[in-house]
C-alpha cells in the first residue's frame, strides 16, 4: 500500500474547482479583453494541469513498485482510466453523428470530415473541454513505466528533455522566434495539430509523468529538497520569462508551456507533500469521488444546464457563468452524496488511508 498524503487529496479538490471555474468564466473572460499580455503573467505559473500529472506520475510509481505484480498494476490503471474516457469519447461521437446526420451532411466528404473531427476529439482536444488532459497521461505513464521498470532512466530524461525542448519551440517562450523563423512549419491546420499532439504528449504527458514518478524514484532525496535556491531560480525564470514575452510578442492561445513551469510544478507538489491535516486522512474517499465526479462530469452538468435555462456561452455574461458553475458544482456533490449513500445501502467500506512514517509521527503526537 502506498503512503497517503493529504495534501495530494486537497490539490485534487481544489484544481477540479478551479478547472470548472476556469473553463466556464475565467478563461472566456479572458478571451472577451482586448489586451491579453496580462496572460503571460500566468503562463510560468499555470501549474494545475501539470500538477495533476506530476501527483499521478509519483502516486502511480508508488503504486505499482508496492504492488505484487507491477505490470498488472499498471495495466489496471491505465484500463480504468480508458473505460471511462472511451465511453465519453462515444457519447461525443453519438453526438456529433447525430447533428450530421440532423444537418443532412452525409456525403462522402462530410463523413470523411466527421471521422477527422472525431480523431482529433479523441487523440488531441479531448472529447470534451477538459479530458485532451487523459490520452497525454496515459501516454506519459506508459512510456515511464517500460523505462523506469527497464531500469533506464536516464533514457526517461533525455525523452523529457527532448520533448521538452520541442514542446517549448511549438508553444513556449522561444515558440515566435521559432514561428518568424520558420512560417511555412506552422502555417497549415494539419501541422497546427501535429504540433498541438507533440506539445500535449510531449510536454506535457510525458515531461510531467516522468517528472512524477522520478521524484518518486528518490522521495528521500526530494523530501530534503534545498527549497529557498530553487524556489528563487524560479522565481527570476518565471520574471525573466515574463518579461521577455511581454516585450516581445502578442499574446496568443498558442502560447501554453513555459520553462519554468517544470520548477514551479516541483515547488508546488513539494509544499504539497508537507501537508498534514488528519480530517483529509479521515474523508479521503468522499473528497475522492467528488475530484472524479466534478472532473469528468462538469462539462456535461453545465450543458444539461444551459439547455434547462435556454442560456448560451456564446458571449459570456460574468452572472451566468458563475452561476453555471455554481450549480454544476452544487450538482457534482450531490451526485458524490448519492454515490457515498449507495455505497453504505451495499454495506461497503474503505480502509483508511496508510498513513507514511512523518505523518504516523505527528498523528501519535497529537
Amino acid at each position: 500500500m502506498r503512503n497517503y498524503y493529504p495534501g495530494i487529496t486537497l490539490f485534487k479538490v481544489l484544481g477540479c474547482i478551479l478547472v470548472v471555474f476556469s473553463h466556464e468564466l475565467f478563461l472566456p473572460l479572458m478571451s472577451t479583453l482586448d489586451n491579453r499580455q496580462l496572460s503571460f503573467a500566468g503562463l510560468s505559473f499555470g501549474t494545475v494541469v501539470p500538477g495533476f500529472y506530476l501527483i499521478a506520475g509519483f502516486l502511480a510509481y508508488q503504486g505499482w513498485t508496492r504492488a505484487a505484480h507491477a505490470g498488472i498494476y499498471v495495466k489496471r490503471y491505465v484500463s480504468r482510466i480508458a473505460i471511462v474516457y472511451g465511453l465519453l469519447c462515444l457519447l461525443n461521437t453519438g453526438r456529433q453523428i447525430a447533428g450530421a446526420i440532423l444537418h443532412g451532411d452525409t456525403s462522402a466528404s462530410g463523413l470523411l470530415a466527421l471521422g477527422k473531427r472525431v480523431a482529433l476529439r479523441i487523440f488531441v482536444e479531448g472529447a470534451y473541454q477538459q479530458l485532451w488532459f487523459i490520452p497525454p497521461l496515459i501516454f506519459g505513464m506508459l512510456v515511464s513505466y517500460a523505462l523506469v521498470s527497464a531500469g533506464r532512466e536516464r533514457q526517461l530524461i533525455g525523452y523529457a528533455a527532448l520533448s521538452l525542448a520541442a514542446a517549448e519551440c511549438l508553444a513556449g517562450t522561444p515558440s515566435g522566434l521559432v514561428r518568424a523563423a520558420w512560417p511555412d512549419l506552422f502555417g497549415s491546420e494539419s501541422a497546427h495539430m501535429a504540433a498541438k499532439a507533440l506539445v500535449n504528449y510531449g510536454g506535457f504527458g510525458l515531461v510531467f509523468v516522468g517528472a512524477g514518478v522520478l521524484l518518486a524514484r528518490r522521495e528521500e532525496a526530494f523530501k530534503r529538497l534545498p527549497v529557498r535556491p530553487l524556489l528563487a531560480l524560479t522565481g527570476l525564470l518565471a520574471a525573466a520569462e515574463t518579461a521577455f514575452l511581454w516585450e516581445t510578442a502578442d499574446w496568443s492561445d498558442d502560447y501554453r508551456l513555459a520553462f519554468s513551469t517544470l520548477p514551479a510544478s516541483i515547488l508546488m507538489f513539494y509544499g504539497i507533500a508537507r501537508i498534514r491535516w488528519d480530517a483529509v486522512r479521515r474523508h479521503h474517499r468522499l473528497l475522492n469521488r467528488f475530484s472524479l465526479v466534478t472532473f469528468f462530469g462538469h462539462t456535461l452538468l453545465i450543458k444539461l444546464d444551459l439547455l434547462v435555462f435556454g442560456w448560451t456561452n456564446a458571449n459570456p455574461v460574468v452572472l451566468q457563468e458563475v452561476l453555471l458553475s455554481c450549480l454544476a458544482l452544487a450538482q457534482c456533490a450531490a451526485l458524490t452524496y448519492a454515490w457515498m449513500r449507495l455505497d453504505k445501502l451495499r454495506g461497503v467500506r474503505a480502509p483508511a488511508p496508510r498513513l507514511n512514517e512523518g505523518q504516523a509521527e505527528v498523528s501519535r503526537a497529537g
